[in-house]
Order: C-alpha cells, then structure tokens, then sequence
C-alpha cells in the first residue's frame, strides 16, 4: 500500500478542484494555481491508494 501525505495548500488545491474546477484561482490561496495544476495533482495522487494529512494541516485548512 502507497500512502502520500499533503501540506495545506496542496490540499486546498485538492479540495477546490473536486468542488469546482473552474473556480480554483478564485480562491485566495490558490491564486497561483490553474485547472492544469490541478490535473496534474490528480494524475500523480492517483499512483498512491491514500491521502493521508494531519491534524495540524486540519487546523490549518479550518482555519482559511
């Protein structure tokens, strides 16, 4: 089993583009990403079986 872990705003970026991928540079912490960007994470996450963070990278989302 391949497990991966994400900091924060990689995850945004992940969590963004499954919300709405047109809508990603909208958001103020990924204004420095495009939809491609985003494509690109999709495609190396789907090597691993797992998405693994943790609780400080939680907080952190929660807290944007």
């Amino acid at each position: 089993m391949r497990d991966v872990i994400i900091d924060t705003n990689v995850f945004v970026l992940y969590l963004a583009g499954r919300i709405n991928t047109n809508q990603i540079a909208r958001y103020c912490r990924n204004a420095m990403y495009t939809e491609d960007d985003y494509n690109f994470l999709i495609n190396l996450l789907g090597n691993f079986d797992r998405i693994i963070t943790c609780p400080n990278v939680l907080t952190e989302i929660d807290n944007l």
